[in-house]
């Protein structure tokens, strides 16, 4: 099967891009999409590609092939993926990273991401290890997944739907996303799934997907480690697509440009933290109002990026 690959926030993307540019970093290649606008427009970088699925790294490499000569890919999430350049004595110029499910994952009824679709319930980006979601709900005390469901999907009506696949799964009845959307959805009273604009079962969706890949644990190792594969001028990219992610993202930027610890009213500093980067943008980049209509994904990303000092 042949995906449909529309890059999010492509053009922004390729804005904040410095150049000249000799190497780059793309954490999350999914399908290649961004790397790819980026060789075509640096051909003379040579570029660093990782991701966790297998599957995704095999589809990225046929879209790659006539540009071969300007990557290395490897399977890898964010730790191994810095370990990998860490033991290469890599910096990168442009690092990227964009965060969620691609198109792909999506679509693939297989793979379970998609409440849309029937599939088992899996959500594994890396499909040889961990648990799955059917797996991880099975072995969630009934608190444990309430709170998944309230930290990851935020999801106001936790309790309510928690219950209900619990309750299914003591009369096994739960045996694909299909139930398990359907589970969800018969939690959720009439007029308020009328109220809401998205699917009932979208944030719990979201946040068994978050749980079983440790989404945030991810991002945060990514954040405290890419420090050590980047030099002055070096530009950070990513793109966030719920307020969880980007919050993380935001907060560690913030920490970055001002570091400083000393009281407001100090009239000179004295605690000697100096800011690591600068803001590329006043507040996160979001997509235009025709790449919404183009591309629904993008209605949710954020993109914001920091220039190394």
């Amino acid at each position: 099967m042949e995906w449909e690959h529309v890059p999010v926030l492509l053009e922004e993307v390729l804005a904040c891009a410095p150049n000249p540019m000799k190497i780059g970093f793309d954490f999350t290649l999914g399908l290649g999409g961004h790397s790819l606008s980026l060789a075509q427009r640096h051909p003379d970088a040579f570029f660093y590609g990782f991701d966790r699925d297998a599957k995704a790294l095999e589809l990225a490499k046929k879209r790659l092939t006539p540009f071969s000569n300007q990557f290395q890919l490897a399977k890898a999430d964010f730790a191994m993926a810095l370990q990998i350049l860490k033991a290469k004595h890599l910096v990168g110029d442009f690092l990227l990273a964009d965060f969620g499910t691609s198109s792909y994952q999506m679509e693939d009824s297989s793979r379970g991401f998609s409440f849309q679709q029937e599939g088992p319930i899996d959500m594994r980006m890396d499909q040889t290890s961990g648990f799955t979601a059917f797996e991880l709900i099975k072995n969630l005390e009934l608190p444990e997944l309430i709170q998944i469901l309230k930290t990851y999907g935020e999801e106001p009506r936790a309790k309510q739907i928690a219950q209900a696949i619990h309750k299914a799964l003591t009369e096994d009845i739960l045996k694909n996303t299909t139930d398990l959307a359907k589970i969800i959805e018969k939690s959720v009273p009439f007029h308020q799934r009328k109220k809401k604009k998205i699917h009932p079962a979208t944030l719990t969706f979201q946040a068994l997907r978050i749980a079983v890949n440790e989404e945030l644990n991810q991002i945060q190792s990514l954040l405290f480690g890419v420090k050590e594969v980047v030099k002055k001028g070096s530009v950070l990219a990513v793109i966030s697509f719920h307020s969880l992610e980007d919050r993380f993202v935001k907060a560690q930027f913030r920490a970055w440009e001002k570091p400083c610890t000393c009281p407001p009213d100090f009239p000179i500093c004295g605690c000697g933290k100096i800011a690591m980067v600068k803001n590329l943008f006043n507040k996160a980049i979001q997509a235009s109002d025709k790449e919404k209509v183009r591309n629904p994904k993008s209605r949710s990303a954020r993109l914001r990026a920091v220039e190394f000092l």
